[in-house]
């Protein structure tokens, strides 16, 4: 990336402007007085969304380039946020705040918090062994997709891309982004009704009833239960534990780094 004087100075005017808790810097070298000013309000609404999570969420940089049709992009390993020229300056904010959301997702630990990515995958109705970053089921299947639009609907009330996303989902990042605990996402027992029918039969004294036969099959779990196939097991085996792909976290003692790949 080529820095000028001009562009460190836009810079440092509006890290100023930023909350404590995370230092966004923009870039407004490529981009309009409108989309600078745009991306600055998306990262103060993404740094006030998530103050509970301030200590974490580190240092990030915006900027505006070509992307080839894509909105913008999250380098993992710079942490630096690139917005596509092309995107509206009405729109810039909505995908700001989708890509510092991969930040804080990856900086914050949310991708190894097991309790957190159970109940959202539940939530979403994901395979629990879909990794994170696994796009083999398309962009917008992607769980870490689906969690920062979860987070970009959350902070400004919509989505800036086409992924569905449900409302448990949204419960459940609201409650991580505001380090609350997880909502309880047990279904409530379905109410029942009995309802008695008293039915009056005559019968005749001189006629034995015929036995009634029990079936070895029952719709209710009573009689005797059918004999399992050969080779089935006669004990329920223990399910096999859920096992995502690691995310690399190799780096110094003082930095964090996911890998050096880049994110939607």
């Amino acid at each position: 990336m080529r820095w000028t004087w001009m562009s460190v100075v836009a810079m440092l005017l509006i890290t100023a402007a930023i909350p404590a808790g995370a230092t966004v810097t923009v870039d407004s070298t490529n981009g309009t007085p409108g989309a600078v000013a745009s991306a600055e309000k998306g990262a103060r609404l993404w740094q006030s969304a998530l103050s509970a999570r301030g200590g974490c969420l580190g240092n990030a940089a915006i900027t505006f380039g070509q992307l080839s049709g894509r909105k913008g992009e999250y380098d993992t390993k710079t942490a630096i946020v690139t917005i596509d020229q092309d995107v509206a300056d009405s729109k810039v904010a909505g995908v700001v705040i989708h890509e510092l959301a991969h930040h804080a997702h990856l900086r914050c630990g949310a991708y190894a918090d097991d309790a957190f990515t159970t109940a959202f995958y539940q939530a979403q109705g994901l395979p629990q062994s879909r990794g994170w970053f696994d796009y083999s089921a398309g962009w917008a299947a992607t769980p870490a997709e689906i969690f920062a639009e979860a987070v970009a609907a959350v902070v400004i009330g919509k989505k800036p891309h086409a992924i569905s996303v449900t409302g448990d989902a949204l419960r459940v990042v609201e409650a991580w982004m505001k380090n609350r605990p997880l909502p309880d996402l047990t279904p409530a027992p379905a109410s029942t009704s009995t309802t008695t029918t008293t039915t009056t039969t005559t019968t005749s004294p001189t006629t034995s009833p015929e036995p009634v036969k029990t079936s070895t099959h029952s719709l209710t779990g009573t009689g005797t239960a059918p004999k399992p196939p050969p080779g089935a097991p006669s004990e329920p085996t223990t399910p096999t534990p859920i096992v995502r792909p690691a995310v690399k976290t190799t780096c110094a003692p003082d930095c964090v780094f996911i890998g050096a790949f880049m994110v939607d």
